[in-house]
């Protein structure tokens, strides 16, 4: 273990080190500029699209409301011989998402609808819309919660205003029933990519439309979001955006998305639009995949310079311990001979006493 470490213990080690670090660091930033381009790009495609939605609302509605107090004054000029159809016709109200235009008595009846004749007395006096205006005297636009026309069927959207007699009397309401079906597909039109939603919502909370980019999603027009975080952003400010909490998106369906919002401006409407946290960072994921495989790539061939840089320097002490080992050796050959040859002249002077002593005797 130590021989290995000591190995790897160089120069270009602490270079190959230095260069993996520059690397994976260089991918961590450009990875977050990715990041925080697409989240910005997202921000600012919200805030567009919640502006396109806040003008589109606000023409429909001051229009709407425009063909009401229209349809108010026509029918008091003379109640009796009013035909609501034939009002249509001649004024033909720019209205293209309203699917009827209707009257109501001072006791809750439908006294005349433009969609066709009434086939029996039908009783709206326990909806809000129309008890909003038999309880107060001010004649404003009331915007109602979706609910099911009792005439047309459908999830509609009803706008109403207050009539009153001459006196200041309640004397009934006019109505514009928008259809939410239309709206709906009108927001799932926009661009708001994979998963995206658009949505309109009153200041109680209550959804009155919600289109997605999928055709087939549930709309979940009438449910509350009384709960949301909307409403503590908008403390803070008219129009802005924020990502959606995990117990907010699972009460839809469970998919993260970053919420522009805008109210709209002179009615109690909120314009939403939700996108995919997944749509908005898939470019950043893409280039996020580009550069650690571009990272790996490199680091691959780092750790093999280092590991080549380790064993060159493995062979070259391998080879410096071969030679020290011969030296050493060599060395002692030396020494071993130096010592032979200084004491060869001793060794034969005593071969040459013996031999001479033999000869005496």
């Amino acid at each position: 273990m130590k021989k290995w470490l000591y190995e790897f213990a160089q120069t270009t080690t602490y270079l190959g080190v230095a260069v993996i670090l520059i690397i994976w660091g260089g991918i961590f930033l450009l990875a977050s500029q990715e990041h925080e381009r697409d989240y910005e790009d997202a921000v600012r495609q919200g805030s567009n699209l919640t502006r396109v939605l806040e003008e589109y609302i606000n023409r429909v509605v001051k229009e709407t409301d425009s063909a009401l107090l229209a349809l108010r004054q026509s029918y008091q000029e003379d109640p009796q011989h009013f035909d609501i159809r034939r009002w249509v016709v001649h004024s033909r109200p720019n209205t293209e998402l309203t699917l009827q235009y209707g009257i109501t008595s001072s006791d809750g009846f439908v006294l005349q609808s433009s969609l066709a004749p009434l086939p029996a007395p039908t009783y709206v006096g326990d909806r809000p819309h129309f008890k909003v205006h038999a309880e107060s005297t001010a004649d404003q636009l009331y915007i109602g919660a979706p609910v099911i026309g009792k005439l047309s069927g459908k999830l509609t959207i009803e706008l109403t205003r207050r009539i009153s007699n001459a006196e200041g009397s309640f004397a009934g309401t006019v109505a514009a029933s928008l259809d939410v079906q239309q709206l709906n597909r009108f927001f799932g039109s926009l661009d708001i990519g994979h998963n995206g939603i658009v949505s309109l919502i009153g200041f109680d909370g209550i959804v009155l439309a919600r289109g997605a980019s999928d055709p087939n999603a549930p709309s979940f027009a009438s449910a509350s979001i009384t709960d949301s975080p909307l409403y503590r952003a908008l403390r803070q400010s008219p129009n802005g955006s924020y990502w959606n909490t995990e117990a907010s998106s699972a009460k839809f369906d469970g998919v993260s998305r970053l919420i522009s919002y805008r109210t709209v401006t002179g009615l109690p409407l909120i314009a939403i639009v939700g996108l995919d946290e997944q749509s908005i960072f898939q470019g950043a994921n893409t280039a996020l995949q580009k550069y650690v495989t571009l990272g790996i790539t490199l680091t691959a061939i780092v750790l093999i310079v280092m590991v080549f840089g380790a064993g060159q320097k493995s062979n070259i002490t391998s080879t410096t311990n071969e030679l020290r080992s011969s030296k050493q050796s060599l060395e002692h050959s030396n020494l071993l001979l130096h010592t032979a040859l200084k004491n060869m002249a001793h060794g034969l002077c005593i071969v040459r006493s013996r031999s001479a002593s033999c000869r005496l005797q």
